[in-house]
């Protein structure tokens, strides 16, 4: 009964100020329309603070700490945008919102759109604008009565279209100063970027679903632009509790923070601790370039979504079925293809060759010695493999009955494996020692 009273006194509280930032809003607008003294934009600005501490303030009390990125631009992997919302919402009021429903189905593919294959045909293929289905689409429309891209006539039409050329020149020869105007790595997100910049919503799956600087977007796939500044205005609530999900199953069961970093941009500020072998101290020791990775005990795939990103056809080997769970949503989030193996090294390795370029096992080894029968399953994978480099992380032995030292395990490995050559290449700061082996 207290909590159902209390809920009754939050529900009309946060109706009462809804509704005096509404009455507030209105006014100004009257304001602006009968007096040119005020300054409109000042005040403005004002509501939109006030509304966005109040719209954070009343997702806190629903949801929980979420971590939402909401003071900073982010930086979104260009492949990563592939769909339009086709839905028309305002920036403004729908910024920091979380929404029900099914809008986020309302969508279209970006690279089937007229806009993106006119912008290919131009800058690819050097066509010119009048030969493309999309200029002469919206020139019917024009000759029709509508005005459409800010045009009502084909003179019009054509400056529109001369801004593209400079804009993909713009773009080209410098895209940070074609985003933005300023130093906006340091910068705060204040009222006019949110109108003015490329702008996207999350929809139920993690995805990006762009709903303004859709020309910006399609120029940057054009000149594979790895990553792009786009401000996300507002997410799905079926996104908002995957994340509650997350970080309820991570307090729980990982000492209160995430093991790995996270790479969707909208995770980013979710608490972690890792304190495991860095990607760039790999890639540093590293000898492919590309090829068959399989990364044993995955976690989340932080070094599947990495690798792929540097072109490796990537395996994550992950027998616990919730970090397979979040897995599987991270990778569909991320637009990933790499494959996820969920059983342990040892089923998966059961009656085969393991053919790879590289194999990480950077966690969990001194659990394969903890009794004969692990020790045999260890033996048995390590001949299975077929392996130019394996990446290995030892701990000093502590409680093992079979009591192997650091020694004792490289010389199991390279007695039992294809490698015949190793060398440390890091010590962490939990105890690990970081190996490489190598076959020469």
């Amino acid at each position: 009964m207290a909590n159902f009273i209390s809920n009754l006194i939050k529900n009309h509280i946060l109706k009462k100020i809804k509704f005096r930032i509404t009455r507030i809003k209105n006014s100004f607008f009257k304001i602006k329309r009968k007096s040119k003294i005020i300054d409109y934009d000042f005040f403005l600005k004002r509501v939109y603070l006030l509304r966005k501490r109040i719209l954070l303030f009343r997702f806190r009390i629903k949801y929980g700490k979420l971590y939402i990125t909401h003071k900073k631009i982010c930086w979104i992997n260009t492949p990563n945008i592939n769909y339009i919302l086709k839905v028309n919402k305002d920036k403004y009021y729908y910024y920091l919102r979380i929404l029900k429903g099914d809008w986020d189905k309302n969508i279209s593919d970006f690279k089937s759109s007229l806009f993106h294959k006119a912008f290919n045909q131009r800058f690819n293929e050097s066509k010119n604008w009048e030969d493309t289905i999309y200029y002469q689409t919206l020139l019917n429309m024009i000759n029709n009565g509508i005005i459409i891209a800010r045009a009502k006539n084909k003179e019009e039409l054509d400056k529109t279209f001369r801004f593209y050329d400079l804009l993909y020149n713009n773009i080209k020869k410098n895209f940070y100063i074609s985003f933005f105007d300023s130093k906006f790595s340091k910068k705060l997100i204040d009222f006019w970027e949110i109108v003015n910049n490329i702008s996207v919503y999350i929809d139920r799956y993690g995805r990006f679903l762009i709903i303004d600087g859709r020309h910006r977007v399609s120029i940057a796939k054009i000149l594979n632009i790895p990553k792009i500044p786009a401000i996300i205005i507002a997410r799905h609530e079926a996104w908002i509790n995957f994340r509650r999900n997350l970080l309820y199953f991570f307090k729980k069961y990982q000492r209160g923070k995430l093991y790995q970093p996270l790479m969707h941009p909208d995770l980013l500020d979710l608490p972690f601790n890792y304190s495991g072998l860095s990607f760039d101290t790999i890639m540093k020791n590293i000898s492919s370039s590309q090829g068959k990775l399989l990364d044993i005990r995955a976690n989340l795939g932080y070094f599947c979504h990495k690798f792929e990103d540097e072109g490796f056809d990537c395996y994550a080997v992950e027998p616990n079925p919730m970090h397979v769970y979040f897995m599987k949503k991270l990778k569909k989030a991320e637009n990933k293809q790499f494959k996820i193996i969920p059983q342990s090294i040892f089923e998966y390795s059961k009656g085969k060759d393991l053919v790879f370029d590289v194999v990480l096992a950077l966690n969990g080894f001194n659990e394969y010695l903890k009794n004969e029968q692990a020790r045999i399953n260890l033996i048995n994978f390590l001949k299975s493999l077929r392996i130019k480099e394996l990446f290995l992380g030892i701990s000093k032995p502590r409680g093992i009955k079979r009591n192997y030292s650091i020694d004792q395990s490289l010389n199991l490995v390279i007695e039992n494996s294809c490698l015949n050559e190793v060398k440390l290449i890091e010590r962490l700061k939990d105890g690990r020692y970081i190996y490489i082996f190598t076959a020469n």
